[in-house]
């Protein structure tokens, strides 16, 4: 006697369909989200990073200018070289809607060519000077912001070679700062 196989023609009810579109629809969904949200952080927190560098930078050079520059002059311009008087220059190049912050520095009178530094993500940067009697103290505030609010590194130096008379000299009449900031250099 031969056997019959019985062989099913059934395939899949509308249901079973439904269910697995759905199934489908939900994991491409939540890796989609999840991706989204990973690459929104990556940005946020590579702005603040950028950020957070460069204010980092500009006070690295700023403490390096101050504790050995012989003269702290102010100015609206930057002050060029003229001979063997070098500066470094600290200020906003466009203080409009794009504000960049630029920095000129000169180590020492043997460098002839200034190390430039643009700072697109530092919004402001304080600075004041007040006499220790035989130095000064120059503060310094600076300040970027984000979509979480502004974030700043503040701090001090002290002018080794600057006291009040000094300063007073080099900035005739200071009252309001400008907004150059401008370090002799050292002589080497």
């Amino acid at each position: 006697m031969l056997g019959f196989i019985k062989i099913s023609k059934k395939g899949f009810t509308l249901t079973e369909l439904l269910v697995s579109v759905i199934f489908v629809v939900l994991i491409i969904g939540a890796a989609s989200y999840i991706w989204y949200s990973g690459n929104k952080s990556f940005n946020n927190t590579n702005k603040t990073s950028i950020a957070y560098t460069q204010a980092r930078s500009l006070e690295t050079m700023l403490q390096t200018a101050a504790s050995t520059t012989p003269s702290l002059k102010f100015s609206n311009i930057p002050l060029s070289n003229n001979g063997s008087i070098k500066y470094s220059n600290f200020y906003f190049i466009s203080p409009g809607s794009d504000p960049v912050y630029k920095v000129s520095f000169f180590g020492n009178s043997s460098i002839t060519n200034a190390a430039i530094m643009e700072s697109h993500a530092i919004d402001t940067v304080q600075i004041s000077v007040t006499s220790l009697g035989r130095r000064c103290m120059l503060k310094y505030r600076i300040e970027s912001t984000d979509e979480d609010g502004p974030f700043y590194i503040e701090g001090g130096i002290v002018l080794n070679n600057i006291d009040g008379s000094k300063f007073s000299a080099d900035n005739p009449g200071s009252g309001p700062l400008p907004p150059v900031l401008n370090f002799q250099a050292p002589q080497s």
